[in-house]
């Protein structure tokens, strides 16, 4: 199953999330969120702003609103279930 979605849009994570449940008959086990994105990595005062925000938007909003969904559609379809999120973060920490 493909389902393109843009994860800092909540109204496609919900339904990609539906899409899931409605194909397979059941929430997945495990949500893994390893979307991210990168801007340019150097000293601080050059960071443009419009990158940074749209890295930000992309590697904290987005994880927020997929494990959001991911938990309201596990109350609705399964709320005795347990469930796990990884969330997997960017190794861009770790470039000089």
């Amino acid at each position: 199953m493909t389902c393109v979605t843009e994860i800092t849009v909540q109204d496609q994570v919900e339904h990609a999330l539906e899409a899931v449940v409605s194909h397979y008959g059941a929430i997945p086990d495990v949500l893994v969120n390893n979307a991210g994105g990168l801007f340019d990595i150097g000293p601080l005062i050059d960071v443009n702003i419009s990158d940074f925000c749209k890295a930000s938007k992309l590697n904290v909003k987005g994880p927020v609103i997929m494990t959001q969904a991911y938990l309201r559609a596990n109350r609705k379809h399964s709320p005795e279930a347990a469930r796990t999120v990884i969330n997997i973060a960017s190794g861009a920490a770790h470039v000089p």
